[in-house]
C-alpha cells in the first residue's frame, strides 16, 4: 500500500479504534501458505465480522485489526502465518536497516545479539527478516539480568576441575567426581557440536550448586557460536509468560511473541524447573512444551534439583515419560561448588 494512499483521517479513526497489530510472516516452506493467500482470507473474515484490517503505513508486513471475535479463530493463525507484534518492536527491528546491507558480498555470518529480548518478538521478527537473504545467521535473545548474562559469558574453556574430588569413589558410578566431570564434560562438548544430529534433549539434575546451569551455559555459548537460536528462561518467568499468554493478562501482544517462541526456538533452556509454585496448569503448560517441541524437533535443556520420580510425583506420569523417553538424563553429584569457592576466598 503506497503511503500516499494512506488516508490521513481514516488512519487516526483506526488507531483509535484498533484492538491489535498483527503481523505477517512467510511460511511458505513449511506450510504452503503464501503472505497473500493469508492476508485475503483473514481480511475476508475480519469483514464477516462487522470489522476491518487495514496495513501500517510505515512497515509492510503489518496489519491493523479493528474487530475480531477471536484472533486465535483467524485463519492461518494455527499455522504461524501471522502473530501478534506491537508496532514499537517491529520500529526497533526496522531501524537496523537489513535491507541497506550488501548481503551478497558479506563472507561473515550475521549475528543480532538482542540485549533487552522478552518476550521475543524483535528477535523472532530479525530472523523472519534475516529468512530473506542468502547469508548465515544466528539471533541471540537476552535480557540484562545477571542470570542471562552468564549465559553469555560461560563456556567449557572456563571450566574448572579444581573442585571436584579426585579421591573418593561416587558409590553409584565406581569413579571419583573428577573422572566423572570429565566424561560429562566431553558428552556435552560432543552435543553441542553435533546438535541437532547427535539429540536435541538434555536433562541435568543435582542438588543445588553441581554445576547445572553452567554446564547448561556452557552449551548455550557453543550452540550460540554455531550460529543456532538459544532462548534461555527460568523455569518462574518462562510459566509467567505462558500465564499471561492464556489468561491475557498485561501485554497480550508480547505475550504472544514470547509463547511463539518458547515454541519454535531451535534451543529451549529451562533453569530450575521445580522452583515455580506448581499447580495444574503448569503441569499442563510444561507436558504441552515438552511435547510440542519434540513433535518440531527442537531441541530442549532443562536443569531441576527434582530426580525422576519426584518430577513424576510434581507434575505428572506423562511429563516424566516424555523425558525419559526423549531424554538423555545426566545427574551430577558433589556439594555445593558456589560454597566451595566462597569458603576458599575466606580463607585466602
Amino acid at each position: 500500500m503506497d503511503q500516499a494512499a494512506w488516508n490521513r483521517k481514516n488512519r487516526a479513526d483506526l488507531l483509535k479504534e484498533h484492538l491489535v497489530t498483527i503481523r505477517f510472516r512467510d511460511v511458505f516452506e513449511q506450510t504452503g501458505v503464501d503472505i497473500d493467500t493469508a492476508i485475503t482470507a483473514v481480511e475476508k473474515v475480519l469483514i464477516g465480522q462487522g470489522g476491518r484490517m487495514e496495513q501500517h503505513p510505515y512497515l509492510p508486513y503489518a496489519y491493523l485489526l479493528s474487530k475480531t471475535d477471536d484472533i486465535t479463530k483467524l485463519p492461518y493463525y494455527d499455522k504461524g502465518a501471522f502473530v501478534i507484534q506491537d508496532v514499537s518492536s517491529m520500529l526497533a527491528v526496522e531501524a537496523i536497516g537489513f535491507e541497506s546491507m550488501n548481503f551478497s558480498e558479506r563472507k561473515d555470518p550475521v549475528l543480532v545479539i538482542d540485549i533487552c529480548a522478552a518476550p521475543g518478538g524483535k528477535s523472532m521478527l530479525a530472523a523472519d527478516l534475516l529468512e530473506k537473504y542468502d547469508v548465515n545467521y544466528a539471533v541471540v535473545s537476552r535480557d540484562i539480568s545477571e542470570n542471562k548474562v552468564s549465559l553469555m559469558q560461560e563456556n567449557f574453556d572456563m571450566l574448572s576441575y579444581a573442585w571436584y574430588d579426585d579421591e573418593k569413589n561416587i558409590k553409584e558410578l565406581g569413579m571419583t567426581e573428577l573422572d566423572y566431570m570429565r566424561m560429562v564434560v566431553r558428552n556435552c562438548q560432543e552435543f553441542a557440536q553435533g546438535f541437532p544430529e547427535k539429540g536435541k534433549n538434555i536433562l541435568f539434575t543435582g542438588s543445588t550448586g553441581v554445576g547445572k546451569t553452567f554446564l547448561t551455559n556452557c552449551i548455550a555459548k557453543a550452540l550460540i557460536d554455531r550460529y543456532i537460536s538459544v532462548i534461555y528462561f527460568t523455569s518462574q518467568d518462562m510459566f509467567e509468560l505462558l500465564s499471561k499468554y492464556k489468561f491475557g493478562r498485561d501485554s497480550q501482544e508480547e505475550a504472544e511473541d514470547g509463547y511463539r517462541h518458547i515454541l519454535d526456538c531451535e534451543m529451549l533452556i529451562l533453569d530450575d524447573l521445580g522452583t515455580e509454585v506448581n499447580n495444574t496448569f503448569v503441569s499442563s503448560q510444561l507436558f504441552y512444551c515438552i511435547n510440542e517441541r519434540i513433535n518440531r524437533q527442537k531441541g530442549t535443556i532443562i536443569s531441576t534439583n527434582l530426580s525422576i520420580g519426584m518430577l513424576r510425583d510434581a507434575y505428572s506420569d506423562r511429563v516424566a515419560s516424555r523425558i525419559m523417553s526423549h531424554y538423555t538424563a545426566v545427574p551430577l553429584y558433589g556439594g555445593d561448588i558456589r560454597m566451595k569457592k566462597k569458603n576458599f576466598r575466606g580463607l585466602t
